[in-house]
Order: C-alpha cells, then structure tokens, then sequence
C-alpha cells in the first residue's frame, strides 16, 4: 500500500489535563438502580435537590394529585416564531413547569 500525502494537518495530541472544569463526583447507593429510576444524570444525585427528593420519596402520606391544587395542561404543539425577548412573549417548555423558579429562554411572536 503507497503512503499518500496528508491533505489535513495531524491530529493534535490528546490533553493530559481536562481544561473545562473540574469534576464533580459522589457515590451512589446500589439500591436507586432497583426502585425505577435508572437513569443516571450525575446532576441528579450532586445536586442540593436530591436530598429533597429522598425526603418527598420517603413520606409515605399527605399526598394528593396535582390536579386538585391547580389547573394542569399541556397545549397541542404549536409553531414556534421566535423573536427577541423585547418583541416577544415569555414562553417556557413543558418540562419547565416543575421548576422551582423558572425563567423563560424563549420569546415567542405575539398572536
């Protein structure tokens, strides 16, 4: 086989050193592999949030449907027009309504 010229320069050399951040690590309990939940974002289990979720977890009563404290839906898709935030409308996603202080990201067009 003939060697051919490089049309590219070679890769560069793998850093040694992780230049981003730095890396945010903990244990888990073997036993959350085994009550549903398997997925496995880290910011789960580092984040201040998870012990509260191991308390909502463990109470085992006093809990009623979430549609008995407030008007709960989901809106049909719609098509997103984004504009600026200075034209637009605050418009924040599904997944964000369980947030506990949400903030818009997108500003959709007015009507």
């Amino acid at each position: 086989m003939a060697l051919r010229a490089r049309l590219v320069a070679p890769p560069p050399p793998p850093r040694l050193e992780w230049p981003y951040h730095t890396l945010k690590w903990g244990p888990v309990s073997a036993s959350m592999l085994f009550v549903g939940d398997r997925r496995m974002e880290a910011e789960t289990y580092l984040s201040s949030g998870f012990g509260i979720r191991v308390a909502i977890e463990e109470r085992g009563e006093g809990w009623v449907p979430f549609g008995d404290l407030a008007r709960l839906w989901s809106p049909p898709r719609i098509k997103q027009v984004l504009v600026d935030r200075k034209y637009g409308v605050p418009y924040l996603n599904t997944s964000q309504v369980f947030d506990v202080r949400p903030w818009a990201r997108k500003w959709l067009a007015a009507g």
